[in-house]
């Protein structure tokens, strides 16, 4: 089907049927565009990611690690990903130990500290990686909901294509088969067009669920080698003082 074929379909179709062709074509365009725009993204925030993680392996303490990537006068409302999920941490890291002199998790004293510090850091945890998960997932409810209306849309087109079709049938009088295919023909552009749409929709949907995935992975792992590295700090912090 040549596009060629779309465009006389438009022009011969009725005011009903000529809108389900601009709502299917304007679905496509929005649809190949947010496509491209999500890959790009994607591939960006993965980058990033991977930078981090390189530059948290290689830093001996992530308290030194945070005093020199977030004390700067940068944008810190730009970070995105596991470097945000770390700067959220320590942010409360921070604001406990300002309030707990001499905190640490050896100490029998500091038991209930530790309880309470291991739930402040759960929280902010669910909240930062939902905040970081939201952002990944907000297109794939419109690709989601384009790959399972576009068909019915398409169909609609057919079917009002079709009634249209008959109805002109019925005031000459003739089922000539000459007149009939066309009509007919052209009714079906709507349904391949509405498939045209649904389908890279729905291959967009899956792959990009499957890399949205991937970053929920990344940050589980990281945030459980992030909880370890506090919790090593803490410990050994008293033992190295004694």
């Amino acid at each position: 089907m040549g596009f060629n074929v779309i465009l006389e379909a438009f022009y011969v179709s009725g005011p009903v049927a000529a809108f389900v062709f601009m709502v299917l074509i304007a679905m496509s365009v929005l649809s190949w565009g947010l496509i491209l725009a999500t890959a790009v993204h994607f591939k960006k925030l993965a980058a990033k990611d991977s930078n981090f993680l390189e530059t948290f392996e290689q830093a001996e303490k992530p308290a030194a690690l945070y005093k020199e990537q977030f004390t700067g006068g940068e944008d810190l409302q730009k970070e995105t990903g596991v470097k945000a999920i770390f700067r959220e941490i320590y942010k409360e890291v921070n604001r406990i130990e300002r309030h707990v002199a001499g905190l640490n998790f050896v100490d029998t004293k500091m038991q209930t500290i530790k309880s309470n510090f291991d739930e402040i850091m759960q929280r902010t945890l669910e909240k930062v990686k939902s905040r970081e998960n939201n952002k990944r997932d907000r297109f794939l409810s419109f690709f989601a909901t384009t790959s399972n209306t576009a068909p019915f849309i398409g169909l609609l087109g057919t079917v009002i294509g079709i009634t249209d079709a008959f109805t002109e049938i019925g005031r000459i009088g003739s089922a000539d088969l000459g007149f009939v295919a066309p009509a007919i023909s052209e009714a079906l552009v709507a349904t391949a067009l509405g498939l045209f749409v649904a389908i890279p929709a729905s291959i967009a949907f899956n792959y990009f669920k499957a890399q949205s995935n991937k970053f929920r992975e990344t940050f589980d792992h990281f945030t459980l080698d992030l909880l370890n590295r506090i919790q090593q700090q803490y410990f050994f912090k008293d033992i190295s003082n004694d």
